[in-house]
């Protein structure tokens, strides 16, 4: 059975740097941008937006997922993740088959 991750994710405070890092400095592409979006759903607190992309390596694999929230408020650790908290993250496998 084939198993790998399918990509890292990461919220950031600042969207642009963080993608210039990853493409200019680390080499990845911008495989996906999902754009900015409604986050209530995500971060419980009305009006609430997100910003995301997914970035990918020369092979076409997807790596990193980069998240931005904005009117949030963002913490630092402090011991309980919320997802648009600025450490929150999470991994993403793959499977070929899960029987």
């Amino acid at each position: 059975m084939g198993t790998h991750v399918g990509h890292t994710s990461i919220t950031v405070s600042d969207f642009d740097r963080s993608v210039d890092f990853y493409t200019n400095v680390m080499g990845l592409h911008m495989s996906v941008d999902f754009g900015l979006m409604p986050a209530d759903f995500l971060t419980r607190q009305e009006g609430a937006m997100n910003r995301f992309c997914l970035l990918a390596d020369d092979e076409g694999h997807q790596c990193v997922e980069i998240f931005e929230f904005s009117n949030v408020e963002q913490r630092r650790f402090e011991g309980k993740a919320q997802h648009q908290d600025f450490w929150s993250s999470h991994v993403c496998f793959l499977y070929d088959d899960i029987d």
